[in-house]
Formats: structure tokens, sequence, C-alpha cells
């Protein structure tokens, strides 16, 4: 699942850098952006573990989406390393960079994946909102991945306004909101039963 999240995070990059030319608005890409990286990141889960028989309890669909987030975030955070190196090709400004990107972006993947899951869990447990709790858990996945890049665009402005504080607390009330719900959700998906039976 975490080859499957690094590969398809590679084939999608190609897609996105087409595509950049025509995301015109700042808006507009950051919502459309965020949106595409969560559908990438579910291909990956789809791709490599949906059908396959480990898939059997409903704690399940939250690892192995999170595990998905993670490889998507691994190529993520080497391409932005890359990069950050050409960009400014010493030690220290690239190891800032890496920190920044372990702390926030790998952990808002692995988090709103996490998030995914937990509705995706929901969906196979009770088919009858099955619509219903798949567009859920796509909508709050790609509202909170739009709050972080808001976030993170105004963070990198407010040190020159010094309004950094502000928007360092907003990160750190997304990033453990998120963190409380989604711990909370494994322990909520314990009680559903057992549903091997959807891959047998």
């Amino acid at each position: 699942v975490f080859l499957y999240g690094m590969l398809i995070a590679l084939i999608a990059l190609y897609f996105l850098l087409f595509l950049n030319p025509y995301l015109t608005s700042l808006l507009f890409a950051i919502v459309f952006l965020a949106f595409a990286e969560e559908i990438i990141k579910f291909l990956a889960f789809r791709l490599s573990v949906f059908k396959h028989h480990e898939l059997d309890e409903p704690v399940d669909f939250m690892i192995y989406m999170i595990t998905a987030a993670l490889g998507f975030a691994a190529v993520e955070n080497a391409l932005y390393s890359f990069t950050g190196f050409l960009i400014m090709p010493k030690i220290a400004p690239m190891f800032g960079l890496n920190v920044i990107r372990f702390l926030g972006a790998t952990f808002m993947h692995a988090l709103v994946s996490g998030i995914l899951g937990y509705y995706l869990a929901l969906s196979h447990a009770f088919l009858k909102k099955k619509i219903r709790f798949v567009v859920t858990g796509f909508f709050l996945a790609t509202l909170l991945h739009v709050f972080f890049n808001l976030i993170i665009i105004e963070i990198e402005k407010a040190s020159e306004r010094g309004h950094l504080a502000i928007y360092l607390g907003l990160f750190l009330l997304l990033m453990i909101g998120m963190f409380v719900f989604v711990l909370s959700r494994f322990k909520k998906l314990k009680k559903i039963k057992s549903i091997c039976q959807m891959n047998s």
C-alpha cells in the first residue's frame, strides 16, 4: 500500500503539472489540488488492498488509507527537498524545509486520509448509507486539506506582518483537532463487527 502511494504520486504529478497552467485562480487551485490529492491517495488504497483478504476489519480502512497517504507524502517530501536544494543548496535551509514538511504535510496527509478511511469503513458497514458516508468522507478530507494549505500560506506571509503566532496557533489547533478525531474514530470502529465477508 505504501509503495502504491508512492507510485501513484509520481504518476499524478505528471498530470497535475500538465493542468497547472489552467489553474489561474489561487483559491480554485488550492481546492482542486486538495481534492485531487485525496482522490490520488484513495486510488492507491483502492488498487492495492481494496479486494485483498487482509482488509477484513473496519479499522483496516483507516490503517491502509493512512499507509497510502504516507507513501504519497514520502514522494512529495522528496520532491520538495530536491527542488528546495536546487533553489537554496545549503544544508541548513534544506534541513529546516524538511522538518516543516515532516511536521506539517506528512501528518496532515496521514490524518485526513485516516478521516476518509473512517467514512469508507462506515460506508461498507452500513450499506444503506454508503453514498452519504463516501461523500462526507471526501468532503471533510478535502475541506481540512484546504484549511491546512490556507494556514500554511498565511504562515509564510505572517512573518512579514508580525502575525505569525496567530497562524501557528491555528495550525496547532487544526492538527491536534484532527489527531484527536482520528484517535476517537479508531476506538469507535473497533466496536463494529468484522466485515471480512465483503472480500470473501
